[in-house]
């Protein structure tokens, strides 16, 4: 009987005859709805491949007839794999801290104000032990702001420090790594799990299953680290791992600054023992807005240098950069979302006509990069910025050059605007 209700309920979510529900043994008692497997392989498919579908029929079909489920021989599943493990153990690989060829660490992580706080939350993180503070750790930032180098650092911190066994893996590790087909014995093994770039998980619906089950069976005590290149709210995911991944910490972290671009390119010439001088590191940092890109560049220099055996012009900076970066084509949008960003205000904002101070001087610069930048001339960055008069935008451009013979902080800002757009 209970078997036929779930069957005719299952004809919403599937057209296939779902002839498994068969092999299972039902029984409803005091709210409890016990599901009894036949034998260990039929339990082990049933929670990779249909346990979510199973629930939210069970779910539609009896309401609040059923308050939980057990699964009765799910201890007998996870005994008799504890029992195979013993005989033929399954190795699981120790995470390596080296990327390239520099250790990765956190005192190496170059950043500034705009990453202080997910820097202090993780300096907090590896003070204590793993999953004390914050079991679960999403990092989302863009491609190139540093989130495998915090990820490695993180882990070599545990290893060193709590001698603790740290698995770093990839999505693909989750679709087809042997060592993750029981998260039981991961989490028995393990004192941290880290995913690195889970974005690439949305079209992976068997590593979707893997990894919401390594969610819920992480004991107390343990700590689990993801990264991912966009927000996790705009991935398709199955709807109950965005639920346990929302319930996560998001650490948000933002794209390198000059300063923060410029302090890389020196530490990295420090390490590779590579000699450029100040304003060969300055136009590396301004040309190139990632850390691999600085990676990729300076990795070209030192080959060029070792070859020639002398020292690097700015002309082939130049080269360098212009065949590894290819110049962008961008227009007054660009200029005013980028402007935007570094200011923190909406592009709408810039492009209105509110009168306050710091939106004025966000549509000034705005006006003065499009003008000096894309060559457009006054009528045209008038047209754009909401049919202005070209005197409004001549009295505008004067002022940013006015200003530009005295406000230091205006330079730098018009120095890194003109990086993020070239």
């Amino acid at each position: 009987m209970l078997k036929a209700k779930l069957r005719s309920t299952f004809s919403h979510f599937t057209t296939e005859p779902e002839s498994w529900l068969e092999g299972l043994s039902l029984t409803i008692e005091n709210g409890v709805l016990k599901v009894t497997f036949p034998h260990l392989f039929f339990g082990t498919w049933f929670f990779l491949n249909k346990q979510d579908m199973f629930e939210k029929a069970v779910h539609i079909c009896f309401g609040d007839e059923v308050i939980r489920i057990s699964y009765q021989e799910q201890e007998k599943v996870n005994t008799a794999k504890e029992k195979r493990k013993k005989t033929n153990p399954v190795q699981l690989p120790y995470a390596t801290t080296v990327y390239g060829e520099n250790k990765e660490t956190l005192e190496s992580y170059c950043y500034n104000e705009k990453n202080a706080f997910p820097l202090s939350i993780i300096r907090k993180i590896i003070t204590a032990e793993p999953g004390s503070i914050y079991s679960l750790v999403i990092l989302e930032g863009e491609s190139g702001t540093g989130k495998t180098h915090l990820l490695h650092a993180i882990a070599q911190k545990f290893r060193n420090k709590f001698l603790s066994n740290v698995l770093i893996s990839t999505v693909h590790d989750l679709t087809y790594a042997d060592y993750l087909r029981s998260p039981e014995h991961l989490w028995k093994e393990c004192s941290a799990f880290f995913v690195d770039d889970i974005q690439d998980i949305e079209h992976e619906p068997h590593a979707q299953k893997i990894l919401l089950h390594c969610l819920n069976s992480c004991p107390l005590g343990k700590q689990l680290i993801l990264t991912s290149d966009r927000s996790i709210t705009s991935l398709s995911l199955n709807q109950r791992l965005l639920q346990r991944l929302k319930a996560g910490l998001v650490l948000s972290i933002q794209k390198p600054d000059l300063d923060v671009r410029l302090q890389f390119v020196q530490q990295l010439c420090g390490l590779k023992n590579i000699s450029l001088a100040k304003k060969q590191m300055l136009l590396l940092a301004q040309q190139c807005s990632e850390y691999r890109q600085l990676q990729g560049t300076l990795l070209k220099i030192s080959a060029i240098t070792s070859v020639k055996k002398k020292n690097i012009s700015v002309g082939d900076i130049e080269e360098i950069i212009s065949d590894h970066i290819p110049r962008k084509t961008i227009d007054s949008s660009d200029v005013v979302k980028c402007v935007a960003e570094l200011t923190e205000l909406e592009p709408d904002e810039i492009l209105g006509s509110s009168r306050q101070y710091k939106l004025v001087l966000a549509r000034q610069l705005a006006m003065y990069l499009c003008r000096t930048l894309l060559g457009l001339s006054y009528p045209e960055v008038g047209r754009f910025f909401g049919g202005k008069d070209h005197s409004t935008v001549i009295h505008a451009i004067r002022k940013i050059e006015k200003k530009l013979v005295t406000d230091k902080d205006l330079n730098n800002m018009l120095t890194e605007l003109k990086a993020l757009l070239c």
